[in-house]
């Protein structure tokens, strides 16, 4: 794609010049959408963390003591519409990040990418 930009060299680093430019412009703009997308996407998924901790009673608020009460009551909807919201924009972070990638060599930037989900047994 940019094989017909003059390519420099000091050593081993890359020297942009105006023509890497473009690429660097929107490797940036990428970038910063990929990490606003991720913010958004952790707090939808904070927004479920507390959902799920107050029905499982993993949190530390009020609760109910005797009587004939059983379980907290639950209400899907409260997470089901925030990880709905999640899934997409990480799917827009993902994009974002594929965007950012696609022009990092020209520009003599890194490549970016996502941590392994963790696993606990």
């Amino acid at each position: 794609m940019y094989s017909d930009y003059p390519v420099f060299r000091v050593g081993n680093q890359r020297v942009i010049t105006m023509d890497n430019f473009e690429a660097l412009g929107r490797y940036i703009t990428a970038s910063e959408q990929a990490q606003q997308f991720a913010r958004e996407r952790n707090g939808h998924l904070s927004q479920i963390k507390k959902q799920v901790e107050r029905v499982g009673g993993g949190g530390s608020g009020y609760k109910p003591s005797g009587g004939t009460s059983i379980a907290y009551d639950f209400d899907p909807s409260l997470i089901l519409e925030p990880l709905e919201k999640a899934k997409e924009a990480h799917q827009n972070m993902i994009a974002a990040i594929n965007e950012a990638n696609a022009h990092h060599e020209a520009c003599g930037k890194p490549k970016l990418e996502l941590w392994p989900m963790p696993t606990y047994y």
